[in-house]
């Protein structure tokens, strides 16, 4: 378990601002809330098993875009090429961030350090 405080240090992200994002981590069921003295957050499933996918559609899903960017309205099965090319991006970055895990991101990590999000154990 490691505090709202601790992983605001070790990550640099304010803590005010953090403490809002780990909410929503845990109403998504990514992380475990636990209260009071000795308590915190702990990443609820194995880091291998949550994508960088989960996280950013738990705090701020990917919009697609619905309208025709040219104002033409809203498209039948067959995409304007410019829409066509936006929804080509946004599908690579979903592909990319849904075959990132946790656990993949946590070993690039220098040798010796801990990503407090990722610790699995109890303190």
């Amino acid at each position: 378990m490691h505090s709202a405080a601790e992983i605001s240090e070790k990550t640099g992200v304010p803590v005010h601002y953090l403490g809002k994002v780990l909410k929503q981590l845990v109403r998504s069921g990514i992380l475990r809330a636990r209260r009071g003295p000795g308590g915190g957050f702990v990443i609820a499933a194995s880091p291998d098993n949550v994508t960088v996918l989960d996280i950013v559609s738990a705090i701020d899903p990917i919009a697609h875009v619905t309208r025709c960017p040219l104002g033409e309205g809203l498209h039948p099965a067959v995409l304007c090429p410019l829409h066509r090319h936006l929804e080509d991006a946004i599908l690579s970055v979903e592909n990319a961030f849904r075959s990132a895990t946790v656990g993949q991101l946590a070993q690039v990590l220098p040798r010796g350090a801990e990503c407090p999000a990722v610790s699995t154990g109890d303190a």
